[in-house]
């Protein structure tokens, strides 16, 4: 079985990077974060953190494709890369204020399940992998 990994970094004949990221025990669709860093020995560092929805898995691994902002940042062509990379769940809580609280708390605010359960829902609308209102 494959684990999660990079297993492969592009520069392009424009000087963008781009990180192909496999990543293994989610299922599709699911909204992950992706973050880490690319390094080189010769003093090149640059961090990356992405929102996205899974594509449909090939094998039990979908694979995202990470831009990353190249800017400032010159690869040696001719030194290998290290990244390190971190994937979780996303999943949003969203909450209003409740109608009575507890002792000892000015304020409460409790779930609300209608508006958490239409931002998880497949059929709402994304931009850039972040889900919006349908």
């Amino acid at each position: 079985m494959v684990n999660s990994q990079v297993p492969k970094v592009q520069l392009t004949l424009d000087g963008k990077i781009v990180l192909t990221v496999q990543v293994a025990g989610f299922a599709e669709g699911k909204s992950v974060e992706i973050s880490g860093y690319l390094t080189q020995d010769v003093g090149v560092y640059a961090s990356f953190h992405v929102t996205r929805d899974l594509p449909k898995p090939n094998a039990g691994v979908a694979e995202v494709e990470v831009p990353l902002s190249s800017k400032e940042l010159e690869l040696d062509e001719t030194k290998p890369v290290t990244v390190v990379t971190s994937v979780s769940e996303v999943w949003p809580s969203m909450l209003t204020v409740a109608t009575s609280t507890s002792n000892g708390f000015k304020t409460e605010w409790e779930i609300d399940t209608a508006a958490t359960e239409r931002w998880r829902s497949k059929s709402g609308a994304t931009s850039g992998g972040l889900k919006v209102w349908p």
